[in-house]
């Protein structure tokens, strides 16, 4: 991440969860499905983010110890959810 430039941790989980929800498995395509869908997000949610976040900003929600194992839980859950709906 840049020195003095924070995106919020709500928006990172959020980002996660529909990437991996559309398929976006990896932290680079997840990079890319935020790059790709972030002027939309920014207009729904009114956010003013200057950039969309990089692979290392979304590392950094799935390196912190209080929130990896509730992050853990929610991802597990939403990837069964895909898969079931896929067959």
């Amino acid at each position: 991440m840049r020195r003095g430039f924070r995106i919020p941790d709500w928006y990172l989980l959020l980002l996660v969860v529909l990437g991996i929800m559309s398929s976006y498995l990896s932290l680079r395509n997840l990079e890319s499905f935020a790059i790709r869908h972030h002027r939309v997000l920014s207009e729904a949610l009114d956010t003013e983010l200057m950039r969309p976040p990089s692979d290392s900003d979304l590392q950094y929600v799935f390196s912190q110890p209080p929130r990896s194992q509730v992050l853990q839980q929610i991802l597990i859950s939403c990837f069964v959810t895909t898969k079931n709906q896929r067959g």
